[in-house]
């Protein structure tokens, strides 16, 4: 999926692979799969804050991140720029990754 805004991407069983072309300020954006890898580019100009995790496989950010809160194999919170949205990535079971579009 490409495209820009915001909004909810969730499955039971399956991948999640997003490119998001932007998100508004103070805009949210949610993916969460039970069983799956999600993944997600994002351009380097985004201002969110960010929340990763997953149960079992690995939490990859590969963007500079500041006020990094958590810093796990399998959970990491900070903020991405000015920290004006909200981004949520989220498994039970396969890696999360988030990079640059």
């Amino acid at each position: 999926l490409s495209r820009g805004g915001e909004g909810l991407l969730r499955t039971n069983n399956g991948d999640i692979g997003c490119e998001l072309a932007f998100l508004p300020a103070g805009g949210k954006l949610r993916l969460k799969t039970g069983n799956g890898d999600v993944s997600l580019g994002i351009p380097p100009e985004t201002s969110s804050t960010l929340r990763a995790k997953t149960g079992v496989g690995r939490v990859k950010v590969l963007l500079p991140m500041t006020a990094v809160e958590k810093k796990k194999r399998r959970i990491k919170k900070g903020v991405l720029g000015g920290g004006e949205g909200e981004i949520v990535l989220e498994s039970a079971n396969g890696d999360v990754t988030i990079g640059e579009l």
